[in-house]
């Protein structure tokens, strides 16, 4: 768990600089005074309606936080809202962005289906280990089944107990 949650949020912190847009600056600060004009009065109230989109900008929960919830869910669905291309202060993934995503994604749901038991697996083993009739075997196993293994040769078939058939 802890090694897909890093690469998760290792990944999130690589991509979120390079296509995060960065939040809207507030104004400059103001002298304050009386409005005594209509004009003045719209001048302060966009003011201080730019100064609150700031605020909000910058405290966008779409935003990648460095530090605060940085857990493998909360990552992977960031990264997941990244890639379907919600929408939020960011720039579109490059390719490369894509792959990579992609790359960590694959390798995490591996760790999870190995660790788990829940991928079927087949695998042929080397010539360094071949049957008794100089076959090749074939071992499967794996999503709760009971490891086996089979020559493709003459069809002798092994479990965890031994021979079941040859």
């Amino acid at each position: 768990m802890r090694t897909i949650e890093a690469a998760l949020v290792e990944t999130a912190d690589q991509i979120a600089p390079t296509i995060t847009i960065a939040p809207m600056k507030p104004p400059a600060p103001r002298r304050a005074a009386p409005a005594r004009t209509r004009a003045e009065r719209v001048a302060w109230a966009d003011h201080a309606r730019r100064i609150a989109l700031a605020r909000a900008d910058a405290a966008d929960l779409r935003r990648w936080r460095y530090s605060g919830q940085r857990t493998a869910p909360y990552a992977a669905l960031w990264l997941l809202a990244r890639v379907e291309r919600r929408s939020g202060p960011f720039r579109p993934l490059t390719e490369e962005h894509r792959r990579h995503i992609e790359r960590v994604a694959a390798e995490a749901v591996a760790r999870i289906e190995s660790t788990l038991d829940l991928a079927d697996r087949t695998r042929e083993l080397t010539a360094e280990h071949p049957c008794a009739c100089g076959g090749t075997i074939r071992v499967y196993g794996g999503a709760g089944a009971t490891p086996c293994a089979q020559c493709l040769d003459c069809a002798a078939l092994w479990t965890e107990q031994g021979v079941i058939a040859a």
